[in-house]
């Protein structure tokens, strides 16, 4: 796992420099699979597949990094932790399970 804690101990921070290190090592857009149960009555369900085309700025305490991703024509807020990368390279799949290892163990 990446080591980006060294130095921070504050959640938040940590948050931000996910941010920072997804921003960097990611491509957007991506496609991805929504891999955990959403809210009763939500348009957008498990095994959904969507395309991720950004990462918002701010980080949640309660459900971590949100990205804009889009179903058909639809935009929606999801949690990153939420969705399983489709298209992605190894390397960039494996940066976004590091920080949802993290999140899991915060």
């Amino acid at each position: 796992m990446l080591n980006i804690t060294k130095d921070l101990t504050d959640e938040f921070d940590i948050g931000r420099n996910w941010i920072s290190i997804i921003q960097e090592s990611v491509t957007f857009p991506f496609k991805a699979e929504v891999g955990d149960w959403q809210e009763w009555g939500s348009p957008v369900q498990e095994g959904d597949q969507v395309k991720v085309h950004r990462i918002d700025d701010f980080y949640d305490n309660l459900y971590g990094l949100i990205v804009n991703t889009r179903l058909g024509r639809k935009k929606y807020h999801l949690p990153l932790v939420d969705l399983e990368p489709i298209d992605l390279s190894k390397e960039q799949a494996a940066v976004i399970d590091d920080y949802k290892v993290w999140f899991s163990n915060r």
